[in-house]
């Protein structure tokens, strides 16, 4: 798998958007519409005006590429479609142009500095990479840049087997500490779509991924009792993470209690316990924010509200 990939339809609006992400809970949105009416194109050129797109479903391959995508869709506002008039709606399919199986060859950290990137361009059933390329037409880079005309342009080739090592010029491509995929688009020799993506090099795929539940809270004779649940949603094991509840007054921050996160298995659960002081006042209920800092990741935070109780437990 290279990336998570996921289409938000607007129903009311008829169009749909392409978000990817590395982890499956930080998201790019692509620029553009994934789809919207229109789409649906004969390859004799005929088009098929269906009013509204809806329900799509992605048939994939054994490497999780897309290769159809199912719409139910209809030719009249649903409001407006009424029994035994000349109206309907239909199941269909549409062929996708499947991505190529696309590999960075290098091992350091891709930069704006980087002077060449090697890419090896597998051959498969149906495709031969070293016939059904136009060279000249790919470009290499973050989606930002080569869905528009730009990025990296192709100064080598060298036969690898049956697959072709492709050496990119590494001016404009891009790729910043916010980026987790190159892309190469270009065309076939025969002039149709071609593309492909790629994980870059130097980040890691599999992560930890923490996340936290509001907080229980109970009054004690000289304070407060604060539980908080945290659970690992990441395919690996997490290391031990600091945790801080705060709240904001005035302006200014309040550190209710700080603690830390034990090292947590995938999909392991715990609850973290904490005490604080008499620091909060009966009937107000206060916007707090849980931070944890996974070490290497971005902080976590979930906002909630607190509501002392008044009653000692």
């Amino acid at each position: 798998m290279i990336q998570y990939h996921l289409i938000v339809n607007d129903w009311r609006g008829r169009i749909a958007y392409h978000l990817r992400s590395r982890d499956g809970i930080h998201w790019k949105v692509d620029p553009g519409a994934a789809y919207r009416p229109g789409i649906a194109v004969y390859e004799g050129g005929t088009k098929v005006d269906w009013y509204k797109y809806e329900r799509p479903k992605v048939l994939q391959d054994k490497y999780g590429r897309a290769t159809q995508m199912h719409f139910a869709v209809i030719d009249v506002a649903k409001g407006q479609d009424k029994g035994k008039d000349d109206h309907s709606s239909k199941h269909i399919c549409i062929p996708m142009t499947v991505g190529r199986l696309v590999t960075i060859l290098d091992k350091e950290r891709i930069h704006a500095e980087t002077k060449t990137i090697r890419v090896r361009i597998a051959a498969e059933e149906g495709f031969n990479s070293h016939t059904d390329l136009d060279v000249d037409s790919l470009r290499l880079g973050v989606p930002e840049q080569v869905d528009f005309g730009r990025g990296c342009k192709a100064v080598k080739t060298e036969r690898s087997g049956a697959d072709l090592i492709v050496t990119f010029a590494g001016a404009g491509n891009g790729i910043t500490e916010d980026n987790f995929t190159a892309k190469l688009l270009g065309k076939t020799s025969g002039g149709k779509l071609l593309f492909g993506y790629a994980r870059l090099p130097g980040l890691n795929y599999l992560e930890p991924a923490l996340s936290v539940l509001p907080p229980t809270i109970a009054k004690k004779e000289d304070g407060f009792k604060i539980a908080v649940e945290v659970q690992n949603f990441g395919q690996v094991a997490s290391t031990p993470a600091p945790l801080r509840i705060v709240y904001n007054t005035d302006g200014r921050e309040v550190e209710v209690a700080s603690g830390k996160v034990p090292a947590l298995g995938p999909f392991e659960k715990t609850v973290v316990e904490f005490t604080c002081g008499n620091i909060f006042e009966p009937g107000v209920s206060y916007k707090t924010s849980m931070i944890i800092h996974p070490d290497g990741q971005r902080p976590v935070t979930l906002q909630t509200s607190l509501n002392p109780p008044k009653e000692t437990k």
